[in-house]
C-alpha cells in the first residue's frame, strides 16, 4: 500500500512531441496514448496522488489543449492542476524553470513519457536522509542512448553523460526520468531559452560540488520509457498480462435497486432476483476489460432478518445466473452493520471501495461508481470515480442533500453503453493502430 509523503508539489514534462512514436502522436499527445484502454497521463496522476501529491503542474507543447479538455483543474482526481503551455519548447529544466513560482521547497519531476510504479515515499525518504539537492531514479536495462551515470558505494553521482556514444565506460545504470528535487536547483536553471536537466543542468551540478544521489529501482520495481513503439508496446503487453494489476479500472455497482430487485432487507433466496439486462450490462463491462465489483450495504445481517451464509447463497445465486449469459462479478464487497454503529464501511463510505482497490489491484482514477441513490454516488465523488445514478430502485431522489452525478440512466444496460463510449472516446486518442508484434 502507498504511504503518503510530506511532498505536495509535481511537475509532469509533457510538451515533448512524441516524434519517435509518429504516427499515433501526429493528432495526440503522448501522454494521452492508452495503456490499457486508459490514456497514460491518468496512470501518472493515480500513481502520484497514492503518494500525497496533491498540487500539479503540466507544461503543454503540441496538442497541448486536448490534455487540459482532459484532466481539466484536477478536481475528479483530488487534484489542483495548472498548466505551462509552451509556443517554443523550452526543454526540460527550462520549462520547470519557467514557473519555478510554483515550487516551494521539494518538488518531484516527472517525464511523461514515464509509466512507472514503485514506491515515490522510499524514493523521497532516500533523498532526504542523503541531503541530496537532486535525487534521480535509476534503472538497469534501458538500452542505448540514453544518459546513464557512475555513483560511489553510498549512491552519490559522480558523473553523468547523457546518451553517450561509448557507453561501456560508465557504469550501467541509466537515467530513469524521474527527480526530487530541492528548490535552489532551479536557481542554477538559466532563466531564459532551452536548457535540459541531463546535457546541462545535472553536470553542471556534479562540477559545482553539490549533492547529486542515484536511487536505483530493483526487480520488484517497474519503470518503461513509452516514447518507441517496441516500449509502448510492451506497456501495454505488461498490463494485458497482469504485471501491472494497479493500472485496471473497475466498475463498482450497488446491488438492490441496481443489479437486483429492490426487496426491503431481502431475506430469501428464492425473493432475489435480477433486474432486466443486468446480465448483458455487465457482460459488456467483462468485455471491455473492466473489473466488475459488487460494494453493498446489508444491514439486514445486524438486525437479525438474515445472516452471512444466506447472502452468500443469494450471491451464489447471482453468480449463477450471470453465468448463463457469459457474465461475472469479480468480487464482491458488502457492510454487515447497522448505520447507528458508525462504520467506515457503509455508503457512501468509502472503505469497502478502498479494500477492493487495493486488494484486486485497480485504478479508482480510472473506475466508476453505479448505483440508485444518492449515497451511490456521494461515495463515488468522494474517490475520484465517475458517477452514474440509475433510476432503477428507489433510492433516487429520497435525499435531502443530492449530489449530482456525471450521468443519470434508466438502466444498467445504458449506464454500461455510456462507460463503453467514454472508454471509447479515450482510446481514441491513439489515432492509429500499430500491429502487434
Amino acid at each position: 500500500m502507498a504511504i503518503a509523503s510530506d511532498v505536495k508539489k509535481a511537475m509532469v514534462l509533457a510538451a515533448g512531441e512524441g516524434t519517435r512514436l509518429w504516427p499515433l502522436t501526429l493528432n495526440a499527445p503522448k501522454v494521452l496514448l492508452p495503456i490499457g484502454g486508459i490514456p497514460m497521463i491518468l496512470h501518472t496522476l493515480n500513481w502520484l496522488k497514492s503518494y500525497g501529491i496533491s498540487q500539479l503542474a503540466i507544461n503543454l507543447g503540441r496538442h497541448g489543449e486536448k490534455i487540459r479538455e482532459l484532466l481539466q483543474d484536477g478536481s475528479r482526481w483530488g487534484l489542483r492542476i495548472s498548466y505551462s503551455p509552451e509556443e517554443v519548447l523550452l526543454g526540460t529544466a527550462g520549462g520547470v524553470k519557467r514557473i519555478d513560482r510554483f515550487f516551494d521547497g521539494t518538488f518531484v519531476i516527472v517525464y511523461g513519457d514515464v509509466f512507472t510504479e514503485f514506491d515515490l515515499s522510499a524514493m523521497i525518504r532516500f533523498h532526504r536522509e542523503k541531503r541530496s539537492a537532486a535525487t534521480l531514479v535509476l534503472v538497469a536495462g534501458l538500452g542505448e542512448g540514453v544518459g546513464i551515470v557512475q555513483m560511489d558505494q553510498v549512491g552519490r553521482i559522480s558523473q553523468f553523460v547523457e546518451k553517450p556514444s561509448e557507453k561501456n565506460q560508465l557504469g550501467k545504470l541509466a537515467n530513469g526520468g524521474i527527480y526530487i528535487l530541492e528548490r535552489e536547483v532551479l536557481g542554477h536553471i538559466p532563466g531564459q531559452g532551452f536548457c535540459d536537466f541531463a546535457y546541462d543542468v545535472f553536470p553542471r551540478l556534479i562540477e559545482m560540488g553539490l549533492p547529486i544521489y542515484g536511487y536505483a529501482l530493483d526487480h520488484k520495481d517497474y519503470l518503461i520509457d513509452i516514447g518507441t513503439p517496441e516500449t509502448y508496446r510492451q506497456a501495454n503487453r505488461d498490463v494485458e498480462t497482469g504485471r501491472l494489476k494497479f493500472a485496471k479500472g473497475a466498475v463498482f455497482l450497488d446491488r438492490d435497486g441496481t443489479i437486483a430487485r429492490d426487496v426491503p432487507y431481502c431475506r430469501r433466496v428464492e425473493d432475489f432476483e435480477l433486474l432486466p439486462t443486468v446480465p448483458q450490462a455487465i457482460r459488456l463491462f467483462n468485455e471491455r476489460g473492466f473489473r466488475v465489483v459488487v460494494v453493498t450495504n446489508q444491514s439486514g445481517i445486524a438486525r437479525g432478518y438474515f445472516t452471512e451464509a444466506i447472502l452468500a447463497e443469494m450471491h451464489h445465486k447471482m453468480q449463477t445466473e450471470l453465468a448463463q449469459h457469459g457474465a461475472w462479478v469479480d468480487a464482491i464487497y458488502h457492510c454487515p452493520h447497522h448505520p447507528d454503529q458508525g462504520c467506515g464501511c457503509r455508503k457512501p463510505g468509502t472503505a469497502l471501495f478502498r479494500q477492493a482497490a487495493q486488494e484486486l489491484g485497480l485504478n479508482l482514477s480510472a473506475s466508476y461508481v453505479i448505483g440508485d441513490s444518492d449515497m451511490d454516488v456521494e461515495a463515488g465523488q468522494r474517490l475520484g470515480c465517475q458517477t452514474i445514478l440509475a433510476t432503477t430502485g428507489p433510492g433516487v431522489g429520497n435525499n435531502s442533500h443530492p449530489h449530482v452525478a456525471d450521468h443519470v440512466a434508466s438502466s444498467l444496460l445504458e449506464a454500461a453503453q455510456w462507460v463503453v463510449d467514454k472508454a471509447e472516446q479515450m482510446a481514441s486518442y491513439e489515432t492509429v493502430e500499430y500491429e502487434n508484434g
